[in-house]
Parts: structure tokens; sequence; C-alpha cells
């Protein structure tokens, strides 16, 4: 307890710092619920990594099977790619990376327990010429309804908006 006081202090602190906790700001009560519920899940991993649960809003069992959305998805995603070397070399090298950060790891389906819930995340990739850094991302679609016409962003709490907006 003592040290999850200590992080929750940390972050609250890092936060100020860069002013992005406004202390004039007035949350709505779901995001206040989100923020309270970050602060008594962030964890920092051995690593020195920051990591926190979903903040889910309702029950996650809700979700419906997304695994056949996600394969057409990525079937068309394929597709896409098939007619772009330049493109699926650069989308491959994203995935690599991705996996090698252990932002994702390969599954086996066959192993899968059908009392476990899961959520298969469409991705595809968007490309912008005129970027000086990167030409490509892959974006990952958390509006992709699933069998039940809900998404993986239709039940996580609305996180509170951190930063102001740009134009006023």
């Amino acid at each position: 307890l003592v040290a999850t006081n200590m992080l929750n202090n940390q972050v609250e602190r890092f936060l100020q710092i860069e002013n992005v906790i406004n202390s004039d700001s007035k949350l709505s009560n779901e995001e206040l619920e989100c923020e309270i519920f970050f602060r008594e899940n962030v964890v920092q991993n051995s690593d020195g990594r920051f990591t926190v649960k979903l903040p889910f809003k309702e029950n996650v069992s809700k979700l419906g099977e997304s695994l056949n959305m996600a394969i057409h998805r990525l079937h068309a995603t394929e597709s896409t790619l098939s007619k772009n070397s330049e493109l699926k070399e650069k989308y491959v090298e994203f995935l690599h990376e991705y996996e090698s950060m252990g932002h994702m790891t390969k599954i086996d389906t066959s192993k899968d327990n059908p009392k476990d819930i899961h959520n298969y995340l469409p991705h595809h990739a968007v490309t912008k010429e005129s970027s000086s850094t990167t030409k490509v991302r892959v974006v990952f679609d958390a509006l992709a309804q699933t069998s039940s016409d809900l998404s993986l962003n239709d039940v996580l709490r609305v996180v509170p908006k951190v930063q102001g907006d740009l134009f006023s």
C-alpha cells in the first residue's frame, strides 16, 4: 500500500510538472471514475514500464465474438499490402518491432479456454507521404464492432482529456 501511494504521488507530481492535470478542469462523473481507476491500478513493472488495466465501464462479457471480423479485416489488409511491396515491408517491420517491444504476442487459438474473453483488434496501414519521420503507421481499430454490435471502445470508460484544445 505504501509503494502504491508513493507511485501515485510520483505520477501525480509528474503530471503536474508536465502541466497535464489542470486543477480548474471539470471532470464528468465517468471521467472522474476513470481517473480514480487509473490511480488505483497503475503499476510500475520490474523493467520500469508503467501498466494499467483497461478501465471497463461495463461487463466485458458483453463484447461479442471478434475473431471472424478481425480475420476478415486482416485479409483485406493483406490484399492491400500484396499490391505494394514497400508498404508491406514497413507494415511487417512495425509489427515485428511492436512484438519485440512486448506490446503484442502470438497466441494459439486452439488453446483458448471458451470461458476466457478475447477481443481481437483489427488493424490497417495509414500512410502519410509528407511525413519526414513516419510515412506508415499501423492503426488499431477499437471501434470495430463485435458480434454483439459492441466495440471495445463501447465498454471502456471515457478517459479524461489531458490536453487543452489546440484551437479555441
